[in-house]
């Protein structure tokens, strides 16, 4: 892989400066995701893009099994913290503002 710097920045393994090996494990990725999320009733392939993806992948050096693993325990602490409720719950009272 060749490093491509811009103002200090290493932008290899970022959308549009992805080798095709790259491009190959992200589109990987993606369907795994979409599996994983049916299995687990979770929508996170809906509410991830590819930067999301990338910022997984480049967290895990691309490797897929580790990356699969790091989202997997993801879903699991956004279900087990109830943090798709934050919002569905929260009562906020503005009385203090008239």
């Amino acid at each position: 892989m060749v490093d491509i710097l811009k103002d200090g920045l290493n932008l290899s393994s970022y959308r549009g400066y992805l080798s095709k090996e790259q491009e190959f494990i992200l589109i990987d990725l993606k369907m795994q995701v979409n599996n994983l999320s049916e299995e687990m009733n979770y929508p996170l392939h809906k509410l991830l893009n590819d930067f999301d993806y990338l910022r997984f992948l480049r967290a895990r050096k691309f490797k897929i099994d580790d990356t699969m693993k790091m989202i997997t325990n993801y879903i699991k602490w956004r279900v087990e913290n109830k943090v798709d409720q934050i919002f569905v719950n929260l009562h906020i009272n503005f009385d203090f503002l008239s």
